[in-house]
């Protein structure tokens, strides 16, 4: 196996673990769990990094990363995802998607879903 030395790279295979994870087992990715907390500790690296980014190359990695939670059907991560790409003095400002992905954060919320 080869060994990951980038830790950007690290993270975001850590995250692609997670979140497939969390797709085959979604129990498993639920407020309190471990895999959970890690990704409320991966949001707010993210919230850190993209709120002093301007280019839109350069927040590629940690949109990736919001990206893939969002993958996890939790609407919480959806609709984070969708709040960074709704601000109109970024330049990754993507209404559309940021759109699309808060009508499918509504849709995945339901009883069964309190935290949501």
């Amino acid at each position: 196996m080869k060994k990951i030395t980038n830790p950007l790279a690290r993270a975001m295979a850590t995250v692609k673990k997670t979140v497939d994870y969390a797709k085959a087992y979604p129990e498993s990715f639920r407020p309190g769990t471990e895999s959970y907390i890690f990704y409320e500790k991966m949001s707010s690296i993210c919230t850190i990094g993209l709120e002093t980014m301007t280019s839109k190359e350069e927040a590629k990695p940690l949109l990736k990363i919001l990206e893939l939670f969002a993958e996890t059907n939790r609407p919480e991560a959806k609709a984070y995802y969708a709040a960074w790409l709704f601000k109109p003095e970024k330049e990754w400002y993507n209404p559309l998607v940021a759109k699309i992905m808060l009508m499918h954060a509504i849709e995945d919320i339901d009883d069964s879903n309190p935290y949501a």
